[in-house]
């Protein structure tokens, strides 16, 4: 795994506010425009940027080097932005793209959002203003289950998988949470340091949320615009995936 940050003559100071992490694999049509956006919607006077990509062959981390080396500067203003390239050997899976992410970290608040534009930067600061209303609010979560969310460009059977995993999840493991699938979600990094992540695929959240010591999860509507550019990355694997790693938490809250 290798690390490029911003520059060499750009530091970060000790307080770092948020760390924005995003997984990517052919991201290639995406990355840069969302890297902009981000910048663009993101109020907090220092924060980072960790893009962990699974050594993508269409190129996404050489347009993320080429983001860091041309245009951070410019979109800088007032405000200490640092984006970093975290480069995998190969595809690893999002949770342990994430807990690479994570430890190479340093901010106080980690944001978790996709790369394909299905999670939009203009609700950033509605996640940290949320955050910032009530100091029992651990996780806040972008919901496409709440009143005032959302799903636009999803076919019914992918509603229909959806609605399914998140009624199963729930159930079996008596999480009150509405949307414990989705990927756009703010946690305060301390509660992490507890937790053993052990699922594979698309669990994070959902791991995260039956294993950790947290005060409130707070959702909050979103809207989920299904990519309009590049290939989804989900596939059968993940959906077994899925099944299993409910079956496991399952057990774990059993014996805990």
């Amino acid at each position: 795994m290798s690390v490029k940050s911003t520059n060499d003559n750009q530091e970060i100071s000790d307080r770092v506010s948020l760390s924005v992490i995003i997984p990517t694999y052919n991201e290639s049509e995406n990355i840069s425009k969302l890297l902009d956006e981000i910048c663009k919607n993101t109020n907090e006077s220092n924060y980072e940027i960790l893009v962990v990509d699974d050594n993508s062959p269409d190129g996404t981390g050489k347009l993320v080097e080429e983001f860091i080396e041309k245009n951070v500067p410019q979109i800088s203003y007032n405000k200490k932005i640092v984006v970093r390239l975290i480069t995998r050997k190969k595809k690893e899976g999002i949770i342990l793209a994430l807990l690479d992410g994570i430890d190479e970290s340093k901010g106080e608040n980690i944001l978790v959002m996709d790369a394909d534009f299905s999670h939009l930067p203009d609700y950033i600061p509605d996640f940290l203003s949320t955050l910032k209303e009530n100091d029992n609010y651990d996780i806040v979560i972008g919901s496409r289950y709440v009143n005032g969310g959302s799903i636009v460009g999803w076919p019914i059977t992918r509603h229909l998988l959806s609605k399914g995993a998140n009624y199963f999840a729930k159930t079996w493991l008596n999480v009150k949470t509405n949307d414990i699938t989705t990927g756009f979600f703010l946690v305060r990094k301390k509660i992490l340091s507890n937790v053993h992540f052990t699922t594979n695929g698309h669990q994070f959240l959902l791991e995260l949320l039956v294993k950790a010591d947290y005060k409130i999860a707070k959702e909050i509507p979103i809207k989920f615009q299904n990519r309009i550019r590049g290939k989804s990355n989900l596939d059968s694997t993940d959906i077994k995936n899925f099944i299993s790693s409910v079956i496991e938490l399952r057990k774990f809250k059993k014996i805990r």
